[in-house]
């Protein structure tokens, strides 16, 4: 799908651009981009920490753009923030099994969460009057809440573009959804272009799911390369680095949700002798479940819990050993910093995690461990055999994501028409 050129229009009221069909505002030469990052965010803090890497990858020259990341969750304030980023979170809704959502904290019914979340999301975009609008994963918005916001956006010219993880769910099942939910169509429709963050080679989920029809307008911007990280990670976040050296093994559960039986069966684990465990719960894990943990924990002199940390990068560095569930983020990770790792994916509600745990392991990068056979005697047979992989090899992926995103949308919005960059360095993004 070609787009159209973004150069920008001089008239205070607007020009119909007539091979659209629709409205194009005039927008100052000068003016730093805008960008809006939407992530619907039912489970986990995933959608919104590969956002924020979007944001700071956006942050640096030549656009350095203002950055608003809209999100579900507001434990994801935590993250995002600073220089150029700002995070507004709408009421949450949580998932509660396929396709199930429900209001998370407010005790109201779901369509008056849903109508609050759409009148916050209509008022705040044509506020913001963003150039770029970025949707990941739901093409509609969670409970369509997009449907009638998108062609708002569009008809002032805003670009917009849907963002996918590589991975969805098994194929039959994302086949029926999207024909159900007519998500071809309306991409086709109300987007300008696909942006798949994943490496064809590993996976095609345009083959694999049956959608064509929207090759034509698809870009694989390849994995992100989790080391980008560290270079907006700011004081206070290097200052948990000391938690963890080469002869600590690291836990992760994601936002911890629906990582309770991980986090437990590690914290019952035999560690190898003078080796530690440290166990990052996630900021959504539910107090009773943190606090058994912790028991545990002191109980045993070897295992440190921590609720969260500002960037967890910093620890899969040091460590010498992870064990983690097989996020998308989670095992980008352990790639990037090439640290030996036991993937103990989810599969439910959804099979993707499996499906990624799988096929990096059939490229020689992870161990995996089937959720059936989890528990504290598995973990501790793996960390007593000597890793079977001292060092995966990160070549074998493309993990150029961050720099094929901002060629994209130097693509769209060419740099002379972008304000020159502030005399300052590029400063943390992490509060």
């Amino acid at each position: 799908m070609s787009v159209e050129s973004s150069q920008p229009l001089h008239s205070s009221n607007g020009v119909r651009d007539p091979s659209q069909g629709r409205l194009r505002v005039d927008r100052q030469p000068t003016r730093r981009l805008r960008v809006a990052l939407y992530s619907h965010d039912a489970m986990g803090v995933g959608h919104v920490r590969r956002n924020l890497l979007i944001a700071q990858n956006l942050n640096m020259d030549p656009h350095r753009a203002n950055t608003l990341m809209i999100c579900g969750v507001h434990e994801a304030t935590a993250f995002c923030g600073g220089h150029g980023v700002d995070c507004l979170t709408i009421p949450s809704l949580e998932k509660c099994g396929h396709n199930d959502y429900r209001p998370r904290d407010l005790e109201l019914p779901k369509q008056d969460v849903v109508s609050i979340r759409k009148a916050t999301l209509t008022g705040s975009l044509a506020a913001f009057q963003p150039d770029l609008m970025l949707v990941d994963k739901v093409p509609k918005g969670l409970e369509d809440e997009l449907v009638d916001v998108l062609p708002m956006l569009r008809a002032s010219g805003t670009r917009i573009v849907f963002g996918m993880r590589e991975i969805l769910d098994e194929p039959q099942r994302v086949q029926a959804e999207w024909h159900e939910r007519n998500y071809e169509s309306f991409i086709a429709d109300n987007y300008d272009q696909v942006w798949v963050y994943g490496d064809r080679s590993v996976f095609d989920p345009l083959a694999a799911y049956g959608l064509e029809s929207l090759r034509a307008q698809t870009e694989f911007t390849g994995y992100f390369d989790q080391r980008q990280r560290l270079q907006f990670a700011d004081a206070t976040a290097h200052s948990e680095e000391s938690l963890v050296d080469e002869n600590s093994i690291l836990c992760m559960v994601g936002g911890g949700q629906d990582g309770v039986s991980l986090a437990r069966a590690f914290s019952q684990a035999e560690f190898p002798a003078g080796q530690r465990g440290v166990l990052i719960t996630g900021p959504l894990m539910d107090a009773v479940n943190v606090a058994a943990l912790e028991t545990l924990a002191a109980e045993r002199g070897d295992l440190t819990v921590v609720r969260c940390v500002p960037e967890a990068d910093l620890l899969v560095k040091r460590a010498g050993r992870v064990i983690c569930m097989g996020g998308y983020n989670s095992m980008m990770s352990v790639v990037s910093f090439e640290r030996p790792a036991l993937i103990v994916p989810r599969v439910a509600p959804r099979l993707e995690q499996s499906i990624r745990a799988h096929l990096f392991r059939d490229l020689d990068l992870v161990d995996v461990l089937e959720s059936a056979q989890l528990g504290p005697a598995a973990i501790s047979s793996w960390l007593a055999a000597p890793p079977t992989h001292a060092r995966p090899d990160r070549k074998r992926l493309d993990l150029n994501a961050g720099q094929a995103i901002r060629s994209l949308v130097t693509q769209m919005f060419p740099a002379e028409n972008v304000s020159p960059s502030p005399q300052c360095q590029v400063g943390s993004l992490l509060r």
